[in-house]
């Protein structure tokens, strides 16, 4: 990605035990440093993105909540959950995912990604 590109990322969650009852699932996104995506969910030195710093190389999108809740069961048994991003400046940054079923706080799943933000490019023809 490119500084100043806005973009869509996210997870796919599944159950496909999910019984006719829905299951409640909330997904968060956390912006980290490509370091700490490695480490247990709610491991310190993680912010939620609408508390990143200032100048963190990828940020939610203002209008955005760093939270989505969603359900599933046998009649749908997969979802995807999409957050909105923009490119601040140049540098690394680390996208996290965090899954939570049924109001639980401890996370049932995570996902981590490292992202690149490189300059902006010249008009291509």
């Amino acid at each position: 990605m490119r500084v100043g590109d806005v973009f869509e990322s996210g997870v796919l969650v599944s159950a496909p035990d999910a019984g006719a009852t829905p299951v409640a699932i909330t997904v968060t996104a956390t912006v980290t440093a490509p370091s700490e995506n490695a480490s247990d969910a709610g491991a310190g030195g993680h912010r939620r993105l609408q508390q990143a710093a200032p100048r963190a190389a990828v940020v939610l999108l203002p209008e955005d909540p760093a939270s989505r809740d969603t359900s599933l069961s046998a009649a749908r048994q997969q979802r995807e959950v999409r957050f909105r991003f923009s490119a601040s400046e140049v540098g690394t940054a680390g996208l996290r995912f965090d899954v939570f079923v049924g109001g639980s706080k401890k996370a049932a799943d995570s996902a981590a990604y490292d992202l690149e933000v490189l300059g902006r490019q010249g008009q291509v023809f």
